[in-house]
């Protein structure tokens, strides 16, 4: 039972630290999918992405001792990318295919922060991060010309699908590192930072078309209160 008071005592002041909410928004600094192409004997192909012009999200700090903090943020982008190409089946047809494919994509990240003595120096950060692909919705537009002789007529077709084979996965792990500094405006506490993001595991199909770059840059701004 004497336990319980000690326990109290100590988690006091960690619990009485300062809980900032905030909102972060900025821009990423590389696009969200590598281009990329695919040539073979019954396949080719390439995709294209498209930039990706904001990120955004709301954040959640609390303050430890020793001029730590940690930071968790959940930040949304809306991603889309373009397919083009020629599967071969060269004992039956010749298909000419161009697709859009959307979705968002969600990051969460938790960040151990180190804030120096000094106010004029800038804050240090790092953890994990794991990027969620959800709300996916492609555009598949066909040409069909079947072998033959004399050449039967092109067919078309329009095919939409909510789960697009160029993803066999829906989680991505990554690494990131967080750098920035804090101005105080009024009762809010405003914070330019640079992010890097190093993906782990970033292809997103069986094969090595279409992947994310290694590494991400995003420039960001923080308010919070």
């Amino acid at each position: 039972m004497r336990v319980f008071p000690f326990l109290c005592i100590c988690l006091t002041p960690a619990v009485a630290q300062h809980l900032t909410v905030g909102m972060k928004a900025g821009i990423p600094l590389s696009d969200f999918f590598r281009d990329s192409s695919t040539s073979g004997r019954f396949f080719t192909g390439s995709d294209t992405s498209k930039p990706v012009p904001y990120i955004i999200g709301p954040t959640l700090e609390i303050g430890l001792p020793l001029h730590l903090s940690v930071e968790a943020s959940v930040l949304y982008q809306r991603f889309h990318y373009s397919s083009a190409g020629t599967p071969l089946n060269v004992f039956v047809s010749v298909r000419d295919f161009s697709a859009k494919t959307t979705g968002n994509a969600w990051s969460f990240t938790p960040l151990l922060k180190f804030r120096p003595g000094s106010t004029h120096l800038p804050w240090v950060a790092a953890g994990p991060t794991v990027r969620h692909l959800g709300g996916l919705h492609q555009w598949v537009n066909e040409t069909i010309q079947t072998l033959g002789t004399p050449a039967p007529p092109l067919s078309f077709q329009r095919i939409e699908v909510s789960d697009p084979k160029d993803f066999n996965k829906r989680w991505y792990p990554g690494i990131a590192f967080a750098s920035g500094f804090d101005i105080k405006v009024g009762r809010a506490r405003v914070s330019p930072e640079l992010r890097y993001t190093r993906w782990t595991a970033n292809t997103a199909s069986d094969g090595v078309r279409l992947r994310f770059p290694g590494n991400q840059f995003d420039l960001l701004l923080g308010v919070g209160f």
